[in-house]
């Protein structure tokens, strides 16, 4: 029996493989782990699986689900969990937690459905929101390929014309010429230096306390404020999977709130511990005015209405909740994903601008150096 490092180290000699992950992937794979129940035994699923990636060749699913192969064949009862467990920049806290949950009570089968329409759901709203900054970035980096080859070729020869001149006395067009003489003599350089600022950015925008800051700031501005309610949809869909699964109302909340964000986050933590060390109510720790103004009211009727339903209806609950968050959150993701369109072309228009002023800046202060 090969053992996974075994295999890890097999792979490790056939030279770099691209390894791409995304939500997508997510949801295909617990798609095809439902799919293959007929199968009976979860190592028969798991072989499956790696199958598949075999035959897509995809050297990151076949890790993940070699993975799960592996874990199955020792025994383990939490296999899937355990195997996400390995890759936690592919699978958030929340997701195995919650797959953790369901595989512990035997419930696995049961909540992948519900997972899967969340996650199916998530990634709709979010690429109305965010799909246009994908696009932009397209055209972004094109209109580098444009600055680059004017430079190269249209530019160069007014490079000629002003090099070795005094230029002291024309700052801003000093730093003009300067960024054009970079990018004519250098302009690869110049392209990793943009990609540096992008993949740079995207870093930032991905910190904690970024993320913290953009949620405050997204509280108090109406236009950004459908970000929170794509947090809260997150929660919902998390809460629902944890009840789904067996969970207690309390530790299903604390659970989910990792789902909402550092601003939503921290109060309703506080609820589900509330609930759990104190054995009190949701109503119990909203009187105590804990977070409380970031807690929308009608967050917080629809949290005190969810603890007083049975256990049996909470599910049904949630779900209408969802749809009804889903279709708000969509009609509001239009005004959203234009402010965004709007903020992505300003580098390009600044790009457009910079060329254009050159070439004009040029034909004054060239009779002034002659």
């Amino acid at each position: 029996m090969t053992s996974l490092s075994e295999v890890v180290r097999q792979r490790s000699t056939q030279g770099f493989e691209f390894k791409r992950w995304n939500r997508k992937k997510t949801l295909e794979l617990l798609q095809q782990y439902l799919w293959n129940a007929a199968l009976g035994k979860p190592i028969d699923r798991c072989r499956v699986l790696v199958e598949i990636g075999r035959a897509k060749k995809d050297a990151a699913w076949l890790e993940v689900t070699e993975a799960m192969l592996q874990l199955a064949r020792e025994g383990s009862e939490v296999f899937v969990s355990k195997a996400m467990q390995r890759f936690p920049e592919r699978f958030p806290a929340n997701l195995r937690v919650c797959v953790r949950e369901a595989e512990v009570r035997g419930q696995l089968d049961g909540i992948i459905p519900v997972l899967e329409n969340v996650l199916r759901v998530e990634v709709q709203l979010s690429g109305k929101i965010f799909g246009p900054l994908q696009r932009i970035l397209i055209i972004f980096v094109l209109s580098q390929v444009v600055l680059v080859g004017v430079c190269a070729s249209q530019l160069g020869s007014i490079l000629q014309q002003i090099e070795g001149k005094d230029m002291t006395q024309f700052g801003f067009f000093g730093s003009q010429a300067a960024v054009v003489r970079f990018i004519y003599h250098w302009p690869w350089l110049w392209m990793l230096l943009v990609a540096g600022c992008g993949l740079g950015g995207r870093w930032v925008l991905g910190r904690p306390w970024v993320q913290a800051k953009l949620e405050t700031a997204a509280a108090h501005l109406s236009v950004f404020a459908v970000l929170l309610e794509l947090r809260w949809f997150s929660f919902l869909g998390s809460l629902q999977v944890l009840l789904r699964s067996g969970a207690l109302l309390g530790e299903s909340l604390e659970h989910s709130s990792a789902t909402a964000g550092s601003y939503l986050g921290a109060a309703l933590t506080g609820i589900g511990r509330h609930m759990q060390v104190e054995g009190n109510s949701v109503r119990s720790f909203l009187r105590r005015k804990l977070c409380v103004e970031r807690i929308q009211p009608e967050i917080r009727a629809f949290l005190s209405a969810l603890e007083a339903m049975p256990p049996e209806t909470r599910l049904m609950a949630l779900e209408i909740r969802r749809q009804a968050l889903a279709t708000q959150v969509i009609e509001r993701a239009a005004t959203t994903a234009v402010v965004f369109e709007v903020l992505g072309y300003l580098p390009i228009a600044a790009t457009v601008v910079f060329l254009e002023a050159f070439i004009i800046q040029f034909s004054v202060v060239l009779p002034k150096l002659q």
